[in-house]
């Protein structure tokens, strides 16, 4: 499997780990994770199973397609983007709880999903080097 796939799809089932971990520590609600506001929990493992698609469609030992990125790149904001949201809204709020660590978790996997495929084809695109045929000297 291409390294890029390999990252893609182990930030989707992170994501999708961190749905089910707690998401908030409140004073009078206690532990809430993403699937007790269901809204969000679902919307956030669309987002997962989109990117873990992603990464499996095509030609499992071939990078990363123009599709197949472009999805996991939304994938990938969707997830790290309403977390971010999420834990802003939390902090300026002053709701009086703690941030879980599921929120960071999304947030991490996000993250991952949208700059480190593009990270590594550039890496291998370098260790190939150009793949122009070299210049006769004269």
């Amino acid at each position: 499997m291409h390294a890029q796939r390999v990252v893609v799809a182990v930030a989707a089932a992170a994501g999708a780990i961190g749905v089910f971990l707690p998401w908030t520590s409140l004073s009078f609600f206690g532990i809430v994770s993403g699937i007790a506001a269901p809204g969000w929990g679902a919307g956030m493992l669309t987002a997962c199973l989109l990117g873990l698609g992603s990464a499996l469609a095509g030609h499992l030992n071939e990078s990363l397609g123009v599709w197949a990125r472009g999805v996991g790149i939304l994938a990938g904001l969707a997830m790290g983007g309403v977390p971010a949201w999420l834990i802003i809204r939390f902090y300026s709020e002053g709701v009086g709880g703690l941030v879980g660590v599921g929120l960071y978790v999304l947030l991490l996997a996000g993250a991952t999903m949208v700059f480190v495929p593009d990270l590594i084809a550039e890496r291998s695109r370098n260790d190939r080097g150009s793949g122009r045929p070299p210049s006769p000297r004269s």
